[in-house]
């Protein structure tokens, strides 16, 4: 797995064992980004507006402010390519908020990570594709505005996006079926589990924890069973950089 190391922005690699520490080696590709990309985000996240009311921001998962510029997200693109899946909002007025990675810490003005929030709980995570030419709404397809969907997260084979969601009370980690309206609940603590990230072999789901009183990487298989811990403090990252 690939993970950032608690108080660092070093992205390292670890067996789901804890052993074998060691740097992770980024592959180097730059940001990939839509040709009207402001287009295409808006049709999902702000549809009624026009070109000329709306403004962007980038927010954390805990909604303090990360930038307003594409280059301060990372969009969460399909493995084949045609479908980037973003998690975003409206907020009420002009501004569309997209959120992104981790950042800075502290909650935003109406708006929980692990609880209830008027903002927050109007983010969904949509499918788009490169055109602009499909749309859905993979997280909440039927009832809006209930609860917050973030930080979306591809399976090697582009047939599952995992991701966290505070739609329980706390936050805990789903898995959605890309080609159906299934979601499956996968961590059911009263703890809240966060930044959901799958294995380099996909064969497991790690994801970062405070069930024991700070947060640390815990794993559970895909296939189900009952959470590990890693041995390590962190944040897990997606595999491909």
């Amino acid at each position: 797995m690939a993970f950032v190391p608690a108080g660092t922005d070093t992205i390292l690699e670890v067996n789901l064992d804890g052993s074998d520490l060691k740097p992770h080696v980024s592959s180097g590709d730059p940001l990939r980004v839509w040709a009207e990309q402001e287009l295409i985000l808006s049709r999902a996240c702000a549809p009624a507006l026009d070109s000329g009311e709306r403004t962007f921001v980038i927010v954390s998962p805990d909604g303090a402010t990360i930038g307003s510029a594409y280059s301060d997200w990372d969009a969460a693109w399909s493995p084949d390519g045609t479908t980037v899946a973003v998690s975003c909002a409206l907020d009420g007025s002009t501004r569309i908020v997209v959120v992104g990675e981790e950042g800075p810490t502290g909650e935003a003005e109406n708006w929980s990570r692990s609880g209830r929030g008027s903002l927050s709980d109007l983010v969904d995570i949509w499918l788009i594709a490169s055109d602009g030419s499909h749309l859905r709404n993979l997280t909440d397809p039927e009832i809006e505005g209930v609860f917050g969907d973030w930080l979306p997260r591809w399976s090697s084979d582009g047939r599952f996006v995992l991701f966290e969601s505070n739609r329980e009370g706390n936050s805990d980690i789903y898995v959605a079926e890309t080609d159906s309206a299934i979601v499956i609940q996968l961590t059911t603590h009263s703890a809240d589990d966060q930044a959901p990230a799958w294995s380099r072999d996909n064969n497991f789901i790690v994801f970062s924890s405070n069930r024991s009183g700070s947060f640390e990487m815990y794993a559970i298989a895909q296939v189900g069973g009952d959470p590990f811990p890693v041995g390590h403090a962190g944040r897990p990252v997606p595999w491909v950089r």
